[in-house]
């Protein structure tokens, strides 16, 4: 397993593949796309991240993971673990109409975090690694997270889902000065 540079939006070449769509896996049977899972996986977690779309390390591959830690610390130790989630070909099917508005960041905008309006819960169909057609449902955070991901694979950054860019900061270190993002970085 590699750890992957992330692509960061602030610069124009990286940006450049981050605004590409990505294309559908098609082979589930290439050792290269158990090798990816594998590497993003561990780049995800190397970054503390809580999702990586394939395209923000370099890949223009329709492939997201994600892992959320364990929710209840009063559960038994199999229960408390990460839950893991690997969507090949992802689509959102359903979006509910009710909506969360909560602050978003991206591993592509490093420490840069802004107020985003998703759906509440989402429907999703994927295949898992082996190609096997599925569908879920997620709610809250989960929600949140696989919308900013599937985002990525059209392009699209959260930065281009800010409604009020005045809620768009990055808390500079003490003695740093944040990076400039490019207009289309920032666009509403």
């Amino acid at each position: 397993m590699t750890v992957h540079r992330i692509l960061q939006a602030t610069d124009p070449r990286d940006e450049a593949v981050l605004r590409r769509k990505a294309s559908r896996v098609r082979r589930f049977d290439d050792p290269a796309l158990e090798r990816l899972i594998a590497d993003m996986l561990e780049t995800m977690r190397a970054y503390q991240g809580v999702g990586l779309a394939a395209p923000q390390i370099g890949v223009l591959q329709r492939v997201i993971v994600a892992e959320l830690p364990a929710e209840r610390e009063g559960q038994e130790e199999k229960a408390r673990r990460p839950r893991t989630f690997v969507l090949c070909n992802p689509e959102i099917t359903a979006l509910s109409q009710e909506q969360q508005v909560g602050e978003e960041g991206c591993l592509s905008l490093a420490g840069w975090y802004g107020e985003v309006a998703r759906a509440q819960a989402v429907e999703v169909r994927f295949q898992d690694r082996h190609g096997r057609r599925k569908k879920m449902r997620a709610e809250g955070f989960l929600a949140r997270v696989l919308q900013h991901e599937i985002d990525h694979l059209e392009g699209i950054l959260f930065t281009d889902r800010v409604t009020d860019l005045s809620t768009l900061v990055r808390p500079a270190e003490e003695g740093e000065e944040a990076p400039a993002l490019s207009p289309a970085s920032r666009a509403a």
